[in-house]
């Protein structure tokens, strides 16, 4: 999960960006010419105040509360990390941290409305990397991920855990890579786009599989229901919105997308999906 920083000057035309030998020229700001990001970056690093530039303009910087605009509902992975990082992050700049969850098309309403925020350093964008990176490449958006934020802070990583309804016949990863060839199971997702979706393409594509996909407006928190309630199959989810039904026994953990097994909270995955025990990918 990232933290961006809603530009702090007004985008140029995309025509007006230098090209060098045909490719846009991105160049990086020298440190010291924003104090609002520079502050933000100090606040969220939970780096030592005084070390920021004393112009009064950073001086005065913040004189009122900052909006964290979460692009998912409130309860899901990204939204539960969003509020754990904004309550230290509040001590540390001495104002209040507004969360706004603002739901919608796998994440670009929330972030499209980061965008036309006043580009003054009061609002914040927290996403992941469906919605800072393959949004940019699945949709013609009205915003460019590259232009219009200044990157902040990687606040988290956070591995995708694949589970199932409790009733699923299968025990084990390879049971449900079995079962998956013979029957098209459904699996909930954010939207396209997501994490759940990506990872679910993937999966087919390793495996051979065919899914039902199944998107909820929600995310994670409608998906984890479904799930619970056994009205959709299995899906991909963040460890953290995961692990607490896995836990509690209310769904089944079959792998992991991580390069060490977590022990003390997967015990009864027998398999991961790490770089030594992927599925063997389908020759067409």
């Amino acid at each position: 999960m990232k933290t961006s920083l809603r530009a702090a000057t007004p985008s140029p035309p995309r025509r007006s960006r230098p090209r060098v030998n045909g490719r846009p020229d991105l160049k990086i700001r020298p440190w010291g010419q924003h104090p609002r990001r520079q502050f933000l970056r100090l606040a969220v690093g939970a780096a030592a105040l005084p070390t920021l530039s004393c112009t009064p303009d950073a001086q005065s910087f913040p004189s009122r509360p900052t909006t964290m605009i979460v692009p998912f509902p409130a309860g899901g992975a990204l939204d539960t990390i969003g509020r754990i990082v904004a309550e230290p992050m509040k001590g540390l700049i001495g104002q209040p941290i507004i969360i706004e969850n603002v739901s919608g098309a796998s994440g670009t309403v929330g972030v499209g409305r980061a965008v036309r925020a006043a580009p003054d350093g009061y609002t914040v964008s927290v996403g992941n990397w469906p919605t800072h990176v393959v949004n940019g490449a699945m949709f013609a958006l009205l915003y460019d991920l590259l232009r219009d934020f200044e990157p902040v802070a990687l606040l988290s990583s956070n591995p995708y855990v694949v589970v199932a309804r409790k009733g699923l016949p299968a025990k084990n990863l390879q049971d449900l890579i079995a079962l998956l060839k013979s029957e098209r199971l459904t699996l909930g997702t954010a939207g396209p786009g997501s994490g759940q979706h990506v990872g679910g393409i993937y999966f087919q594509k390793a495996t051979g599989a065919s899914l039902q996909f199944v998107p909820y407006r929600s995310g994670s928190s409608d998906i984890m229901k479904e799930l619970v309630g056994g009205h959709i199959d299995l899906t991909f989810d963040q460890a953290i919105s995961a692990l607490p039904y896995v836990r509690n026994g209310q769904i089944k953990a079959y792998a992991i997308t991580a390069s060490a097994r977590l022990a003390a909270a997967l015990t009864n995955v027998g398999r991961r999906l790490d770089a030594g025990e992927r599925p063997a990918p389908q020759r067409r």
